[in-house]
């Protein structure tokens, strides 16, 4: 007998829209080796998900060289790519994960992003949508 975890995504859907909170701790950041003045207090990013595409995210505390991040995101299947840019600098990064969302929390694994920093946001705890 074969038996379908309940928390895997079924394919196909759509993220559902709206405003997702991930709150990553300065150990969070360390146990994924990201070091720096930027990542020694615990940081809150509020992502927000359009259902045009379009996302914006902010962070707390924010860095001037950190956020806010605006951008698209395309869903195919259980991945989803994220297409970021910081307006204010000449920053962008083009970030793939998989996803699953149940029950409120939307989790990811990593395909491919841009740095050690990102590893953490994605993946040390679940997103809680909020809004």
């Amino acid at each position: 007998r074969v038996l379908t975890p309940a928390l895997a995504h079924q394919g196909g859907g759509k993220i559902p829209p709206g405003t997702y909170v991930v709150t990553d701790t300065v150990a969070d950041f360390q146990a994924g080796g990201q070091y720096g003045s930027d990542w020694e207090k615990d940081i809150t990013f509020t992502t927000y998900l359009h259902a045009d595409g379009t996302l914006r995210e902010t962070q707390a505390p924010d860095y001037s060289d950190q956020g806010p991040l605006s951008g698209h995101y395309v869903v195919k299947g259980d991945e989803v790519t994220f297409f970021l840019s910081q307006p204010t600098s000449n920053w962008s990064a083009t970030e793939k994960v998989r996803w699953s969302y149940f029950e409120g929390q939307l989790t990811f694994a990593i395909v491919d992003v841009a740095d050690t920093s990102s590893r953490v946001i994605y993946t040390a705890h679940p997103w809680r949508k909020t809004g």
